[in-house]
């Protein structure tokens, strides 16, 4: 279990690292004055960085973790992919920053810092794509995982317009695919599982639903899910409402990679097939 914890700590981080990254990208485009962008940007690679170092400290040949670039459909590539993307993107964004660099540069690089923290989010959800074991059969994991992350986005922006009083309103399409494609995206999974004809499959939705794993389940469904979504449905003055949205949603994604290591295929069931 203790490499699933350290894949559960980056998943988290690097949903932290999207809501950091992907909030400071949207203020560098809007051209924000009083953001700290220097400070956000190097908070969201330091995250994603300490998320990926225990990644590969777990592995026992950690340079073997490279071979994973010549497989581009596996969910490793991705995460790996990501991760390479935000820390030159961050990399050269701070460097710009420091120089004074007010063009146009600033903006892309910010953007693909970003761009980079959400794909390697989508790489964890293509882990978790394999259509031989019934609880990963669904792509609708990717959506669930991709909407943790634009949550936190979300939700942090919601935090640095009203702490740095920015008084600019989330973009409205940030704000309904981040409401929406989380709760969709797991109304999918579970819809996938409850029409399967395999026979171990109203034993995985029993036990998400109603049995052993429900608890995490439902923390995960009113915490992770309906927290942020609340956040940015409901007009509230407390400055510190968008930053526990965030925090919510990524400790939301770590809790659906636990449900989804608990809802496995138990190992006799698989040899089996």
């Amino acid at each position: 279990m203790s490499k699933d914890f350290t894949l559960i700590i980056f998943v988290v981080l690097a949903t932290l690292s999207s809501g950091l990254l992907g909030s400071a990208a949207l203020a560098a485009v809007r051209g924000s004055a009083r953001i700290p962008l220097k400070a956000i940007v190097s908070s969201g690679a330091v995250s994603l960085a300490v998320g990926a170092g225990l990644s590969l400290a777990t592995l026992g040949h950690p340079e073997l973790f490279l071979g994973a670039l010549s497989h581009v459909g596996t969910g490793i590539f991705w995460q790996l992919f990501g991760s390479i993307v935000c820390f030159t993107g961050a990399v050269v964004f701070l460097v710009l920053s420091f120089r004074d660099d007010e063009g146009p540069a600033l903006k892309v690089f910010a953007v693909l810092a970003a761009a980079g923290a959400l794909i390697a989010v989508v790489g964890v959800g293509r882990s978790f794509v394999m259509p031989w074991r019934l609880a990963w059969a669904s792509w609708s994991s990717v959506g669930v995982f991709l909407g943790f992350a634009l949550s936190s986005v979300a939700c942090f922006s919601l935090f640095l317009n009203q702490y740095f009083e920015e008084h600019q309103s989330i973009p409205a399409w940030l704000r309904g695919v981040a409401v929406l494609l989380c709760p969709l995206s797991l109304v999918w999974y579970l819809t996938s599982i409850g029409l399967s004809s395999e026979p171990e499959a109203g034993e995985i939705l029993s036990r998400a639903l109603i049995g052993g794993a429900a608890p995490i389940f439902w923390a995960m469904a009113l915490g992770g899910v309906l927290a942020p979504v609340l956040c940015l449905s409901v007009r509230s003055k407390g400055r510190f409402v968008g930053l526990a949205g965030s925090l919510v949603s990524a400790v939301g994604a770590g809790a659906f990679q636990y449900l989804l290591l608990l809802l496995d295929t138990p190992a006799w069931q698989f040899f089996v097939r």
